[in-house]
């Protein structure tokens, strides 16, 4: 609630009640928040003050208004350079938001040709699966499928069931530390796919949402093939950006 006795001026405060509830899921993409008298009276405050603070909430892009109809929560896109790996946490950092990654599934042993010729199973033995599914504002925003040699992949398991009972918010880039594996290089490709059931069920999307989709080859020292992972990203809550030089 508003403080009144707080040093803090009671606007501001309103703001980040509001700006909290945005970025922690109370209200999520595209939901209208509560008019303006709804907003004084559960907060005692004046119009003025309300006013103040959804204007803050506009200029910092969280909300629009639209004439007669009310003020609406903005659509959440995140900016990824493919240039440079940022882990999620960090990514959703810079955006100000609060984020978790949770353990969808793990196969110890998979099958999956693809996979199984990237990280060539037939020398290093089978391969493992875990699937992760990263949250913004508690709503899934990104699906990790992700192939491994069988140990390197139960030690990255591992290390992701750690992270998940904090609540943080990763991708399997991010657990390599953990395990003392040094990446030296990542081959990605961009692709593009319109969702099936399975997708459609994860995200809660109408099937055949567009979805980015970006194919991720990891290499330890040596080139050593250590995983091979497709990450899902509904288009209209990530875009892809990269430098190209002029030949």
């Amino acid at each position: 609630m508003v403080d009144r006795e707080s040093s803090t001026p009671m606007y501001l405060q309103l703001e980040e009640i509001i700006e909290d509830a945005i970025k922690s899921g109370v209200y999520k993409d595209g939901d209208k928040l509560p008019s303006e008298n709804r907003l004084c009276l559960k907060y005692g405050v004046s119009r003025i003050t309300v006013r103040q603070a959804l204007n803050i909430l506009e200029q910092k892009n969280l909300v629009y208004t639209v004439h007669g109809k009310g003020t609406f929560v903005k659509k959440l896109v995140i900016d990824q350079y493919l240039l440079k790996v940022v882990n999620f946490g960090d990514i959703l950092l810079q955006k100000g938001f609060t984020g978790c990654t949770r353990i969808h599934s793990f196969q110890f042993k998979a099958e999956n040709k693809q996979a199984e010729e990237i990280l060539e199973a037939k020398k290093y033995g089978g391969i493992c699966n875990l699937n992760l599914t990263g949250y913004v504002r508690k709503c899934p925003a990104v699906y990790y499928q992700s192939f491994f040699h069988e140990k390197t992949g139960l030690q990255i398991y591992q290390a992701a069931l750690e992270l998940e009972q904090k609540e943080a918010a990763f991708s399997s880039y991010d657990l390599y530390a953990k395990i003392g594996i040094l990446i030296d290089k990542i081959d990605q490709k961009i692709m593009a796919v319109n969702a099936g059931k399975k997708l459609s069920k994860l995200f809660n999307m109408p099937v055949g949402t567009a979805f980015l989709v970006l194919e991720s080859k990891l290499y330890a020292s040596g080139g050593l093939p250590v995983e091979y992972k497709i990450g899902y990203y509904p288009s209209n809550k990530f875009e892809f950006h990269l430098k190209r030089e002029l030949g």
